[in-house]
């Protein structure tokens, strides 16, 4: 996906380094713990960010739609940062995607 890419060389041009660990709930468990600084992810499902949110919620951090408004569970985009003002810095980079709703 071309958006992958793309935004994956313009946060490796402002990060010290990246990290995917395959699941985005130990991604965003990740900067709960102060392990990472942020993550975002573009096509996730609810079901994939609903215990995330929660726990980075719980650690201090902040979720938010990736480009900068509030986060929307079902609209399979999701930022988790550890400062407010960190996500929005990153969502001011970030090449936007909108992913289509499923339709199960």
């Amino acid at each position: 996906m071309k958006v992958v890419h793309e935004n994956f060389e313009k946060m490796a041009k402002k990060a010290h380094g990246l990290r995917v660990l395959g699941s985005a709930a130990l991604n965003m468990s990740m900067v709960a713990l102060g392990a990472a600084d942020a993550n975002y992810e573009f096509g996730i499902h609810a079901w994939d960010v609903c215990a995330g949110d929660l726990i980075v919620r719980e650690a201090g951090g902040v979720v938010i739609d990736p480009a900068g408004g509030e986060f929307d569970i079902m609209s399979r985009r999701v930022l988790a940062a550890a400062t407010p003002e960190l996500a929005q810095e990153i969502s001011k980079v970030l090449t936007q995607f909108n992913p289509l709703p499923r339709d199960d």
